[in-house]
């Protein structure tokens, strides 16, 4: 699937400008946009009278690999979060509960890198608060890859039965290991075409807003998510 993305992609670069070597790109913006279809960061358009291209690229880094594993907890969640043990009020008491042996998950840092790749047809022209040509209606075609990986922590307990009266039984530790680190990698894509607006502000600035539907790695069809774009076009 990741290949037959990557050779859409190539196709529609090369039919945009194959178009654009009749319709010259005139005009250079430099901007950010956000979008699932269009990707997030910083962004350029190269627009000619009809036809366009919008090139999108962002990285970043969240989160921290600095995670929080308790010593000791008192009851469990199952893994659809519809029922959980817990123990009764008076110590020495205690059920045992049906998971003696369980494992904690945490999140840590992530990475994320994504790039966008679109072309864009403009429908028409019109006016905004009189100013002529000042508003565009376009068709956005393309789509953004997104490189992304995540550190996973796990950690794992086991159920501590205990003799004094003044604790209660819980879990612990199984060992005074450090947590167990996984990093797992997805390879994320987004595909979509749908109508956008650009509205020009002033003789240099103007702000793009989109409407895809998109196909997703998920295999999902995702519908009424907008985009947004703000742009400084050079003179």
């Amino acid at each position: 699937m990741k290949i037959k993305f990557s050779l859409v992609l190539a196709v529609l670069l090369l039919l945009a400008l194959a178009l654009s070597a009749q319709d010259f790109l005139s005009k250079t913006a430099v901007g950010i946009h956000a979008g699932t279809q269009s990707g997030v960061g910083y962004s350029m358009r190269f627009m000619g009278e009809k036809h366009g291209l919008q090139a999108t690229f962002g990285a970043g880094t969240w989160g921290s690999d600095n995670v929080y594993f308790p010593t000791r907890f008192y009851y469990w969640y199952d893994d659809y979060y519809d029922d959980y043990w817990y123990g009764d009020l008076e110590p020495g008491d205690e059920d045992a509960p049906d998971d003696t042996l369980v494992t904690l998950t945490e999140n840590g840092r992530y990475n994320v890198a994504n790039l966008g790749l679109n072309y864009i047809y403009t429908l028409d022209k019109f006016d905004v608060f009189k100013q002529k040509d000042h508003g565009r209606l376009y068709v956005m075609a393309g789509g953004s890859y997104q490189y992304y990986r995540q550190n996973i922590y796990t950690k794992d307990y086991h159920w501590v039965t205990v003799d004094d009266t003044l604790d209660y039984d819980h879990y612990a530790p199984v060992d005074d290991s450090d947590p167990l680190r996984e990093s797992r990698l997805e390879h994320r894509w987004t595909a979509g075409a749908g109508l956008g607006v650009e509205l020009a502000f002033g003789k240099n600035f103007r702000v793009a807003l989109e409407l895809p539907i998109t196909y997703n790695w998920e295999q999902r069809i995702v519908m009424y998510i907008p985009q947004i774009g703000l742009y400084y076009y050079f003179k």
